[in-house]
C-alpha cells in the first residue's frame, strides 16, 4: 500500500552517511515510519495537576516491529546512536563524572513484560517537518491469525476497512466497534447508523451472535489482584460465591442499578484518585491501595493499561486467533459469530476460559 510519509532532513542526512545497501536503508526509513505511526496513535495532550502538557515518549510494541522488520533492534539503534529518538529509563545512574566530557550515566532501556508494558521512545526531532515522499508501508499483521479472520468476516458483513490495533490496550479498532459509517437515505431525509446492533439486525437479521464475558474487566482485575498477592476480601466475595460483580454492588447500596455500578467501577478502575467516590474507596480499601500506588507511580491511565492488554491478550491473541471457525470477530471482551455457529463458540470459550469468566449470549 502506497503512502505519503514526511522524510525530514536528519533522516535524509543520516541516510546519506550510511555506507549501507538500498535493502537496509529501504527498512531503516520503514522502521522509522512505524515508529512515527505509533506516536500519531497516541493522543497529543495529556492533563494533569500541573495543567495541560505534551505527551513525549509513546509506546512502542516489539511484536508490532518485530512485524515491520525482523531485524529492527538494528534500525533503532542506529538511530538512538544518530538522536534521532530516545527511550524512556527508569532508573538513570552515574557512572563516571568528567570536567571537561560529558558525564557518563547508565541508563537502561525501561519495560516490564508481566504487566504487558513496552519500551517507550520520544523524538528528539521535528516529524512533522521535511520532504514528502510516497513509500509502500508493509501490514505488519497481514499473515497474522487473528488480521486474516478479522478481514475476511468484515468484508462478510460489508463493514470492511478499517483494522487497527491502538498502542495503548493493543485493543482491535474495526467499524463493528467503532461507528460503522453506514449512511441510509430517503425520500425525505438521511439517517445514520452508528451501532453495529443496529445494522445487524436492519440488514442481517438474526444471522449473527455474540458471546459476551460477563463483567469481564472487574474479572480480570480480580485475577490480576491475585497474581499480585493482593487479598482484598470485599472485592473476592462476588467472584467466590459465583454473583455477578455490578448487580452485587447495587445490591449493597454502592450504586442506583447495574448500569450505575459499571459506570462507578469504571471511573475507580481508570480515573484518577481524587474523582472516585469515597464509598468505593472505603469499600475496596485494599485494593484501592494497590492501584492508588501504581497510578502514582506509573499514571492514573497505567491501571486502565494492564488490564486492557490483559482482555486483548485473552480475546484476540488467544481466543480469535486460534477459533477454528471461518467467520469471527472481535468486540472488545466478545465475539461475533455466525449464529449456526453459536453452540460451537461458547463450548470453545468455556473450554478455555470458563473458570474464569462467566460467558453469555444474545442474537442480533
Amino acid at each position: 500500500m502506497k503512502q505519503e510519509m514526511i522524510i525530514p532532513i536528519e533522516i535524509e542526512n543520516l541516510l546519506n552517511s550510511l555506507k549501507r545497501n538500498k535493502t537496509f536503508k529501504k527498512s531503516l526509513i520503514e522502521v522509522f515510519n512505524s515508529l512515527v505511526f505509533l506516536k500519531k496513535t497516541k493522543p497529543e495532550w495529556k492533563f494533569s495537576k500541573r495543567g495541560l502538557s505534551r505527551y513525549s515518549y509513546f509506546d512502542a510494541p516489539s511484536g508490532y516491529l518485530k512485524g515491520v522488520n525482523s531485524r529492527y533492534k538494528d534500525h533503532i539503534n542506529i538511530l538512538l546512536q544518530n538522536k534521532i529518538i530516545d527511550y524512556y529509563s527508569k532508573n538513570e545512574s552515574l557512572l563516571e563524572r568528567h570536567l571537561f566530557e560529558d558525564d557518563i550515566v547508565i541508563k537502561p532501556r525501561y519495560y516490564d513484560t508481566k504487566n504487558n508494558q513496552c519500551i517507550k521512545y520520544r523524538f528528539l526531532i521535528d516529524i512533522d517537518k521535511g520532504k514528502k515522499q510516497n513509500i509502500i508501508k508493509k501490514n505488519p499483521n497481514k499473515n497474522k491469525s487473528w488480521y486474516k479472520i478479522t478481514l475476511k468476516s468484515l468484508r462478510e458483513v460489508g463493514l470492511d476497512g478499517i483494522i487497527k490495533r491502538d498502542s495503548f490496550g493493543r485493543r482491535l479498532n474495526t467499524r463493528v466497534t467503532m461507528n460503522t459509517g453506514i449512511k441510509l437515505d430517503t425520500e425525505n431525509s438521511s439517517m445514520e447508523v452508528e451501532s453495529y446492533k443496529d445494522y445487524l439486525r436492519m440488514f442481517h437479521r438474526g444471522k449473527y451472535s455474540m458471546v459476551d464475558a460477563s463483567c469481564c474487566q472487574p474479572t480480570i482485575m480480580h485475577e490480576h489482584l491475585k497474581t499480585k498477592g493482593v487479598i482484598d476480601p470485599n472485592f473476592n466475595y462476588p467472584f467466590e460465591n459465583n454473583l455477578d460483580f455490578y448487580q452485587y454492588l447495587a445490591d449493597i447500596g454502592l450504586s442506583i442499578d447495574r448500569n450505575d455500578a459499571k459506570s462507578k467501577y469504571t471511573q475507580w478502575q481508570n480515573g484518577r484518585y481524587h474523582d472516585i467516590e469515597d464509598n468505593f474507596k472505603n469499600f475496596f480499601k485494599i485494593s484501592t491501595d494497590y492501584i492508588r500506588r501504581i497510578k502514582k507511580m506509573n499514571g492514573y491511565k497505567r491501571v486502565c493499561q494492564i488490564i486492557t492488554c490483559m482482555e486483548s491478550k485473552i480475546f484476540i491473541d488467544d481466543l480469535l486467533s486460534n477459533i477454528n471457525l471461518e467467520f469471527c470477530l472481535t468486540i472488545h471482551d466478545s465475539l461475533l459469530v455466525r449464529t449456526e455457529d453459536l453452540p460451537a463458540c461458547k463450548e470453545y470459550c468455556n473450554k478455555k476460559y470458563g473458570n474464569i469468566f462467566n460467558f453469555k449470549s444474545e442474537t442480533f
